[in-house]
């Protein structure tokens, strides 16, 4: 049982609210079943995990999707699980929760977490939020209802009817979010609580649900800051990445092709839509969709262009961007101080040296647009420390 020091208002969140690790197990899900079914799982889907838990969730998806036969489902449950536990290391905050625990936290509120995972991942994520929160507890969601006491705003993406007390719950100002951009299983469960607040932009949270003055939210923009530098904290919160073993394995090479389009008109962040060639689809098939970063350069027919002839720092986005929901797995390339230019026709070779993070869905553009100038930022970092270090 966790102890508070004051008598301040309890802050509780669903650990799945403060760490995106909900969208390394979907991801790494539902690569597992696109490669056996060519099927691509719809995002509201997320809400079978959430609602389920790691290993039984994975087993119904599976087996929605025809995957069950026998105790082969169980084999791949484990699979899926022991892939969640090899990129447990690279999660990342959600970033407006993250300011929003953050600043709870420096106003003396008793912040503490609640989670469902195994212990292992439970170790890591306590490591994760000592890093970022200077030390916000874990409880587990089967102690929780002894670690409450009011006042206390819970923050939650999930059910909390079935492992907290109706009583219990009666006292509590409970704030329902779904991870979701779209309506989930889930949201229709947390309709059924009228008195739940369900919220759809963090930014609206009522100042009484917190117990202090108006949190102060940056200002987001709508398109990307290319010139934006993290400062040293901001460092931290995307400090976590996995460095590839051998950049020679993790090469993709193919023709540029017309994309969606989205990157240059919503985000000012052109990419190339990269279509791989028969030697390296079996390698782009095998990565786990997400953000890397690498060298990028032309090969073949070379651009008419001089100045495209040199290797370039790139950011590049693999899978099926869930914040768009595509259906279609997709291969972009973002060229670092290449802007207003299109390469149709051309081909390039991404050289991946960093995998990031895993992709996820984002309560709005602006904090697309946050996320990206993390990820970009941290991608010049990264590779200009490996171009010195060669």
């Amino acid at each position: 049982m966790i102890s508070k020091s004051n008598d301040k208002r309890l802050i509780v969140f669903d650990i799945r609210l403060l760490c995106d690790i909900e969208s390394i197990h979907f991801d790494i899900t539902r690569k597992c079943v696109n490669e056996a079914t060519k099927r691509t799982l719809p995002m509201r889907d997320i809400s079978i995990l959430r609602n389920q838990g790691l290993d039984a969730g994975t087993k119904e998806l599976l087996v929605l999707n025809g995957l069950a036969d026998g105790s082969d489902v169980e084999v791949k449950v484990k699979t899926v699980a022991a892939e969640v536990y090899k990129y447990i290391a690279i999660v990342k905050p959600r970033l407006l929760f993250h300011i929003l625990a953050k600043q709870l936290a420096s106003h003396g509120l008793n912040v503490i977490a609640y989670s469902h995972y195994e212990e292992d991942i439970n170790k890591h994520l306590e490591k994760n939020i000592a890093t970022l929160y200077d030390g916000i507890p874990i409880a587990k969601s089967s102690e929780l209802a002894e670690t409450i006491k009011t006042p206390c705003t819970l923050f939650t993406s999930e059910d909390c009817s079935k492992f907290l007390p109706a009583a219990l719950l009666e006292e509590l100002k409970v704030v329902y979010f779904c991870t979701v951009k779209d309506k989930c299983q889930m949201c229709e469960v947390a309709a059924a609580h009228s008195d739940w607040l369900m919220l759809g932009k963090l930014e609206n949270i009522p100042d009484e649900y917190l117990g202090i003055d108006k949190i102060k939210w940056p200002r987001f923009s709508s398109k990307v800051d290319h010139s934006k530098k993290l400062t040293k904290s901001e460092e931290v919160l995307w400090q976590s990445t996995i460095k590839l073993p051998n950049v020679s394995e993790c090469q993709i090479q193919g023709e540029v092709v017309k994309g969606f389009g989205r990157g240059s008109r919503l985000l000012m962040v052109p990419t190339a839509n990269i279509s791989p060639g028969k030697e390296s689809k079996e390698t782009a098939d095998s990565l786990m969709p997400g953000v890397y970063c690498g060298f990028v350069e032309f090969v073949g027919k070379a651009p008419e262009d001089k100045e495209l002839s040199k290797k370039y720092k790139g950011f590049v986005s693999i899978g099926w961007c869930p914040h768009f929901d595509n259906s279609s797995k997709s291969f972009e390339v973002f060229l670092d101080d290449v802007f207003d230019k299109d390469f149709y026709g051309y081909c390039l070779k991404v050289s991946l040296v960093y995998m990031i993070r895993f992709a996820t869905v984002f309560e709005s553009l602006s904090d697309f647009v946050n996320t990206l100038e993390y990820d970009i930022s941290t991608s010049r970092t990264l590779l200009s420390n490996e171009a010195n270090s060669r």
